[in-house]
């Protein structure tokens, strides 16, 4: 297979592995099935240089506002990655959006630089089952984009490629074992995109009864029972 790039340049190839993020241009050659799906809410993340006092070491946590979330993880060396989300309507307010809310997500948003903040739409795709055809597949985002709810983006992407290599091993270099990856791979990937997006939908709630509804929902399951539902996403294995 040849791939030809847009400064002209063009490389040769056994195989070829889509692998060009959400706007994927092998994905649009292959399925063309327009632009990703626009969910209705903007998303901010953030990466703050320190951690707050008031906050418990190792634990994240989310919070929950009218059309709006903000949440807050540990990710090592003193520093705290932070993300918010806000219906569509109040994207331009940012991040007055979280004036008034406990005290350390103001504080994390202003530790950050601003140049840092990353912001985008909340968007995804319909599952698809079609990946690939010949010698020709793809891969993470460019297949399976998902919204950042579940935190799933890239890790997806690097199961992927686990499984990839793990397919070449078991079939050789071959179309069998681009066709078996995709098998083993769609069910995984539709059921966390869907889970992702309707958790989405849970955030973007702005009417009080339901915002009471989900603040009860939220609260009644028995850790166990959340821990059990967690395993869906984190309890992985690649056959």
């Amino acid at each position: 297979m040849i791939a030809t790039f847009a400064n002209g340049n063009s490389v040769e190839s056994d195989f070829l592995i889509g692998a060009d993020g959400v706007h994927s241009r092998v994905r649009a050659q292959f399925i063309n099935d327009g632009e990703p799906l626009n969910r209705g809410y903007m998303i901010w993340r953030g990466t703050s240089p320190i951690t707050p006092s008031v906050i418990p070491p190792a634990t994240g946590m989310e919070l929950y506002g009218r059309g709006t979330r903000f949440g807050i993880g540990p990710v090592g060396l003193g520093r705290t990655g932070w993300w918010a989300a806000a219906n569509t309507a109040n994207k331009d307010n940012f991040p007055g959006l979280f004036a008034g809310w406990y005290a350390p997500v103001m504080e994390l948003i202003e530790a950050t630089p601003p140049s840092t903040i990353l912001k985008n739409v909340a968007t995804d795709r319909e599952p698809n089952k079609r990946w690939g055809t010949g010698r020709m597949t793809l891969l993470g985002d460019a297949i399976h984009p998902t919204t950042p709810n579940l935190g799933q983006g890239g890790c997806q992407a690097m199961e992927d490629a686990l499984v990839l290599a793990h397919c070449f091993e078991k079939h050789g270099p071959s179309e069998a074992a681009l066709r078996n990856y995709e098998h083993l791979r769609h069910r995984r990937t539709a059921t966390l995109t869907r889970i992702s997006r309707y958790y989405g939908r849970v955030g973007k709630l702005e009417n009080p009864l339901a915002r009471t509804l989900r603040r009860t929902a939220l609260s009644l399951p028995p850790e166990a029972i959340l821990r059990r539902a967690l395993q869906i996403v984190f309890d992985y294995n690649k056959e």
